[in-house]
């Protein structure tokens, strides 16, 4: 009885292990698929045309810029103009 459920044990392990391996190669092949779209539609773009991802980064970079130099700007208006001899 005990080698029996040991058998049984042992067949149910190596179909799971064959289930795993056979998702395994699945969700691979998935994934290889999806890379490849990605790859076509990045290169369906205009040679000089920005994608979503590059164009957001661009604009916050830019963004990030203006408030630092609007910062500065402010810094020096605030300070008061030296009015004594220019010596």
């Amino acid at each position: 009885q005990d080698e029996q459920n040991k058998q049984d044990q042992d067949q149910q392990d190596e179909q799971n292990k064959q289930d795993q391996d056979q998702q395994d190669e699945q969700n691979k092949q998935d994934q290889d698929q999806q890379d490849q779209e990605k790859n076509e539609q990045q290169s369906q773009q205009q040679p000089g045309e920005l994608s979503p991802e590059e164009a957001k980064r661009l604009l916050d970079a830019l963004k990030d810029r203006e408030s630092e130099s609007q910062k500065r700007r402010r810094l020096r208006l605030q300070g008061k103009r030296y009015r004594g001899n220019p010596w």
